[in-house]
C-alpha cells in the first residue's frame, strides 16, 4: 500500500524548489538540490524507473507562490 502527503492546505513563506535528477542503470537517483534533510531522504527512497542509459533532468516549483 502505498503512503500519499498532501500539502495542499498548509501554508507557509514562499519560496522556490530547484531539483536535479540523475538516473543510471543499477544505482540509486543521485539527487542535488537545496534540500530539507527529510524531504532529500523522501524523493531519495522513491524507486526508480528502470533506465537504459542515464538520464539526467531538472525541476523548479514555486512553493507557496515562489520567493515574489
Amino acid at each position: 500500500m502505498t503512503t500519499s502527503v498532501q500539502f495542499a492546505g498548509q501554508r507557509g513563506p514562499g519560496r522556490d524548489l530547484h531539483v536535479e535528477v540523475l538516473l543510471a542503470p543499477g544505482r540509486p537517483p543521485a539527487i542535488y538540490g537545496q534540500l530539507e534533510p527529510l524531504l532529500h531522504a523522501r524523493l531519495a527512497n522513491l524507486a526508480a524507473p528502470a533506465v537504459r542509459g542515464e538520464i539526467a533532468f531538472r525541476g523548479s516549483f514555486a512553493l507557496f507562490g515562489g520567493s515574489s
